[in-house]
């Protein structure tokens, strides 16, 4: 295949998704044809995932396995950009699937002149019906990327009235010229929020976009058995990872501060949730509370808890999580903890 010939590039991250893997790989093979490649980066996985990928190169000329040592998802994904030579690019999960539509709609959109477009997506799990029910379509066009970043840091990431998980990189087409030009790529390193970091980054610098509500991609809902979903101690070191990676882009945009603070908020729960009061947190209540009173009394959260109520940006958030955030930052340990263990523990 010649890469001139090579309109989009789908580029798929790999790390021991072996039980899931041909069903996404299954889910949009059959639909493309000679002017998509698609990319299976492996990245370093342990099981079975990587013969799968070796398989369907071997079974499909338009597939091409990538193998490297495990760096994570970030560096799977630039390995994903840097290797392709395609005018568009589109990322999936490898526990994620492309719905039936998602080819032919495609198709009607990679013509567009701008930098970006954004699809709209449905969340499935293992009882789901897959069929589209809906075939209505939205869309909407954005002369710059301002609103879209006000929000992606809003709790709801919604587009007037159109859902769309504007934060993750799935579900989206990018022009690869525009990446390469801007220097847009994955925050190596960073655990959580990277997908955030990567769209802030294209909503800054792009000219315009455009948003089709056609739900072309179907993000995969696990249990509690999912890594998204899991015991994660020494959750400041993710925070950490993450604060580093955007205070860059924070610096040269200012004006977005109040809405990263408001989104910071979120830290609140995550802390409850992946950490503090899991199941598998064996501390004892007096080392929570004294962690509690560092993390969210002693530390930043009540400066942004204070800011995002008096600019508003509260009311983002819903009424439980607004509770959570109040009894944190005022050291109110165990209605916090009754509250977490109620609505998050695991």
């Amino acid at each position: 295949m010649k890469k001139r010939d090579i309109k989009l590039t789908i580029i798929v991250p790999i790390f021991n998704v072996e039980k899931y893997l041909r069903r996404c790989i299954e889910s949009f093979i059959h639909q493309i044809d000679s002017r998509t490649k698609v990319l299976l980066v492996d990245d370093g996985s342990v099981d079975g995932s990587g013969g799968i990928c070796d398989e369907y190169a071997i079974n499909y000329d338009n597939i091409e396995a990538i193998h490297q040592k495990n760096n994570g998802t970030s560096y799977a994904r630039n390995i994903g950009i840097k290797n392709s030579s395609s005018e568009w690019i589109c990322f999936v999960d490898a526990d994620d699937i492309a719905k039936e539509i998602f080819y032919k709609t495609i198709l009607k959109y990679w013509d567009e002149e701008g930098d970006l477009i954004i699809f709209g997506h449905q969340v499935e799990d293992e009882k789901s019906n897959l069929n589209i029910v809906n075939d209505s379509v939205k869309t909407i066009n954005f002369v710059d990327g301002d609103i879209l970043i006000k929000k992606s840091f809003l709790s709801h990431p919604v587009v007037d009235d159109c859902p769309s998980n504007l934060r993750s990189v799935w579900g989206k087409l990018f022009r690869r010229s525009f990446l390469i030009n801007n220097n847009i790529f994955f925050d190596y390193g960073v655990r959580q929020g990277e997908d955030m970091i990567f769209m802030l980054k294209i909503y800054s610098q792009i000219s315009s976009a455009r948003y089709i509500s056609a739900p072309i991609y179907g993000y995969f809902f696990h249990n509690a058995l999912s890594i998204t979903n899991s015991y994660k101690p020494n959750y400041y070191n993710i925070v950490k990872d993450y604060v580093q990676a955007i205070t860059p882009w924070l610096k040269k945009h200012p004006e977005y501060k109040i809405y990263h603070m408001n989104y910071r908020l979120i830290d609140i729960i995550l802390y409850l949730k992946y950490d503090l009061f899991h199941t598998k947190n064996r501390m004892s209540d007096e080392e929570k509370r004294k962690i509690t009173k560092q993390l969210f009394y002693d530390g930043p959260y009540k400066y942004y808890y204070m800011e995002s109520k008096r600019n508003g940006l509260l009311k983002n958030y819903g009424v439980d999580k607004r509770i959570a955030f109040f009894f944190a930052v005022n050291n109110w340990y165990y209605p916090l903890k009754i509250l977490a263990k109620a609505k998050y523990g695991r």
